[in-house]
């Protein structure tokens, strides 16, 4: 009896651990992608692939001083940054810049939160994409 009772807890406790690694699979398939690019890759992703949103965090002086065409300008510290993100579809590439690339970060980690399914991140910002040459427009 004593023997009976060891193997039905070892089998609750194996069903148990199964179950678990289950939700974890699951939980991986629905997650963001969340991807650092740098300045070629992000260059080369933006004009070549469609249906994308690309947002620059930064304040409108710093956009007005030059930003990459096309680019929206939700101001991460601005007010109306949550009605503005909201506008966007959580089931299209978002690719999102700032001037170094710390409040692009933030933003990208708030956009995950908020079940955007593919985010890209401007490694550098920016100040990489200057030093790289690529187009800008004021």
């Amino acid at each position: 009896m004593k023997t009976f009772i060891t193997f039905i807890a070892l089998s609750m406790g194996i069903i148990s651990c199964t179950n678990g690694q289950d939700k974890k699979v699951q939980t991986t398939a629905t997650t963001s992608v969340f991807e650092k690019l740098d300045g070629q890759s992000f260059y080369q992703d933006i004009t070549t692939k469609e249906d994308i949103q690309l947002v620059d965090v930064r304040t409108p002086g710093e956009f007005n001083q030059g930003h990459i065409a096309g680019a929206l300008n939700y101001n991460i510290s601005g007010t109306e940054f949550d009605q503005q993100i909201a506008s966007l579809d959580p089931n299209k590439p978002v690719y999102v810049y700032c001037a170094v690339g710390g409040r692009s970060v933030k933003a990208a980690n708030y956009l995950k939160s908020k079940g955007f399914t593919a985010i890209y991140d401007l490694k550098g910002g920016m100040g990489a994409w200057s030093q790289l040459n690529l187009p800008t427009k004021k």
